[in-house]
């Protein structure tokens, strides 16, 4: 089940045609400066789909909300609105601009930075309507939100 991700030129669209794009370029919910939006790199409908799969092939299939433990180790996990949540976002996800990808649903998903991404996850993750999975390319940990705000960490088993 491991895998490398990886991420051509041509798999990146526009975040200006994107559909989530005013979480992050419209002022009512959270204008990401300059400097940032070209961070923020929509995959395009197929590139999107295959990392919707993987993403699936780190759940557990007779458990809500969990990972497949013969792959992964125990899920640790905290409520979002806990006021540790980012100092435990932080302690789990690498630091600077590591590339991650996000993914909501089959056609979306993004390509960005896990400081970008812990600067801004409230923007990533709506809680009411978000299930939204984070993994690193080589697929070694994924962070999962689930739309009833909580949040579930995993680091692939060494085989």
């Amino acid at each position: 089940m491991e895998r490398a991700l990886l991420i051509a030129p041509s798999d990146l669209g526009e975040l200006s045609t994107f559909a989530l794009r005013e979480r992050w370029t419209d002022a009512r919910y959270a204008l990401l400066s300059a400097d940032e939006l070209p961070r923020i790199r929509p995959l395009r409908r197929e590139k999107a789909n295959d990392i919707w799969r993987v993403s699936l092939e780190t759940t557990a299939r007779d458990r809500d909300f969990d990972v497949d433990e013969r792959h992964f180790e125990p899920a640790e996990r905290i409520s979002s609105v806990s006021r540790e949540t980012l100092a435990w976002l932080k302690s789990r996800m690498p630091r600077g601009r590591a590339p991650i990808l996000v993914s909501w649903q089959p056609e979306l998903a993004v390509f960005t930075d896990s400081e970008l991404f812990l600067a801004h996850w409230p923007e990533f993750c709506y809680p009411g309507s978000d299930d939204v999975s984070v993994l690193p390319l080589d697929t070694s940990w994924v962070l999962h939100f689930w739309h009833e705000e909580e949040f579930l960490y995993a680091k692939r088993r060494a085989d």
